[in-house]
This record gives C-alpha cells, sequence and structure tokens, in this order.
C-alpha cells in the first residue's frame, strides 16, 4: 500500500472539499511516495493550508512518512491498523473478525482504506467493523480496484457495492470517482468525477487502462451496519419497491469536471 503524489493530490481535494479533520484511522501502514516539495506543490496548485511541521525542511527530496503526511495536511492524529505489527501499526485487529476492540470503537473522525479491502476474504464484517470505529458524523474514504488489477488481491469491486451498502445504511455520500491510470505510476491519472451505477457508461466496456475507485461516505445519526444491499437494477425489474433513491444521494455528490492529474 502507498500514497504517491496523484493519490495524495485526490485525497487532498478530498479533504479540503468536504472540511474533513481530526483523527484518522488508516487501514495499513501506508507508505508515502511523495515528498514535502511534492505536498507542498499541491498545497499550491489546490490551495489548502499546510500545518508547519519543523522536523521537515522546505525543500526536501526524502519521501514522507505516514505520520508527516496526514499531520501535514491538516489531521490531528494519525493510527494505523493491521493485522499484525509487523509494518509499525499502532492498532492490532483482524478486519474480518467482527468484534473490534471496545476501546477503539466510535473513536475515529475519519477512516482511510487505501488499499487493504481487496484483501480481506469477509467484505461485510469489515464494512461492519468500519462502523464501529468510526465516530457519528465521521467520514470513510476507500480506494480501491475496480478493473485491471488481476490477482492483486481477493477482490476488483464494483463501485455499485459502495453505493448499495452505504445508501442503503443511512450514510451521506460525498464522492463517487473513478480513477483511470496506466501501469506508469508517473504517468497521468484521469479523474472522471460523479460517477453512478445508474449512469454507468463502462460496464464491460473497459480498456487496457486500469481503474480505481475513490469513494467518500459520512457516517450520520440514522446510520447503520445491519442492511444487506441488493442491486437495485435487478429490484427495479423485479417490481420491488427501490430501497435505494439514487436521486437523493445525488444531490451530495460534488459536482466537478474531470481532471488529468499529472503531478
Amino acid at each position: 500500500m502507498g500514497i504517491s503524489p496523484k493519490t495524495a493530490y485526490v485525497l487532498m481535494r478530498t479533504k479540503q472539499a468536504t472540511g474533513m479533520k481530526g483523527s484518522i484511522l488508516v487501514l495499513g501502514e501506508q507508505r508515502i511516495r511523495a515528498t514535502y516539495s511534492d505536498i507542498e506543490r499541491i498545497s499550491l496548485n489546490i490551495g489548502l493550508p499546510l500545518r508547519a511541521l519543523p522536523e521537515i525542511p522546505s525543500p526536501s527530496d526524502r519521501f514522507l512518512t505516514a505520520d508527516e503526511f496526514f499531520m501535514l495536511i491538516g489531521f490531528e492524529a494519525h493510527t494505523a491498523l493491521d493485522n499484525s505489527g509487523y509494518e509499525g501499526a499502532k492498532l492490532i485487529h483482524d478486519l474480518n473478525d467482527p468484534n473490534p476492540p471496545e476501546e477503539f470503537r466510535e473513536k475515529f473522525d475519519v477512516i482511510y482504506d487505501g488499499g487493504t479491502f481487496e484483501h480481506l476474504f469477509n467484505v461485510p464484517i469489515a464494512f461492519s467493523n468500519l462502523y464501529h470505529f468510526l465516530n457519528k458524523d465521521g467520514f470513510v474514504i476507500h480506494d480501491v480496484p475496480v478493473n485491471n488489477y488481476v490477482d492483486h488481491g481477493f477482490y476488483q469491486f464494483s463501485p455499485t457495492l459502495f453505493w448499495h451498502y452505504y445508501g442503503l445504511n443511512g450514510y451521506k455520500l460525498h464522492q463517487s470517482v473513478l480513477l483511470k491510470h496506466t501501469n506508469d505510476v508517473l504517468g497521468p491519472m484521469i479523474v472522471i468525477p460523479h460517477y453512478t451505477p445508474e449512469t454507468n457508461k463502462y460496464t464491460r466496456k473497459m480498456n487496457d487502462y486500469s481503474y480505481a475507485l475513490h469513494f467518500v461516505a459520512q457516517k450520520t445519526s440514522a446510520s447503520t451496519q445491519r442492511l444487506v444491499p441488493e442491486q437495485s437494477k435487478y429490484t427495479n425489474a423485479w417490481d420491488v419497491k427501490p430501497r435505494i433513491d439514487f436521486d437523493k444521494f445525488m444531490e451530495t455528490l460534488q459536482r466537478v469536471e474531470a481532471y488529468e492529474i499529472t503531478i
């Protein structure tokens, strides 16, 4: 798992657009493949102020640590979760286990999944874990593979999973973005915003590019983790009353045009 300058760009735009702050729980110990100079350049480009960290000289050409990166862009505390302490995670818990530690329930303002869900066998239990770790009004961010990631993990995800799970369980949906890129980490990334399953133009039409999903949802007082989603494209065909109002979620999605990241 790692955060490149392009991933950092998307994350920083998300933080700026949603106003998220406070404590962040990161699934896995992220390797930051960006320098202070990279982050400073993004900050100036999008207008997101950075926190002063005296221990990081400017300019600096060394890669940041995960603690440095998340503190630099404005979070108050960073905690890494993993199934073992091998890479230095502070919170040791298997997300396949349905019983998260009591002392960490409703403790975090933001959860970032930057490449973990596709490696978990029991995804429904992992969703439930995130619900329990997250504060009310807290945000969850998923960056997950969609297409052309064969054998990267157990799964590649259709975006409709996140739409239906979080929509049905009472979360507020903020962002649903497809990220189109090549295998060249230094190559450009195309950001395709406000993607919805109902207006899908990509079913069975993916090309040689790799695609990932950047999805942001916010827990509310009405949120739960118990409801099991079904795809509305089929329940609608069966004349079953739809349980998810996609039009409602379109009202909360942040509306931006597609853009290219070349940093």
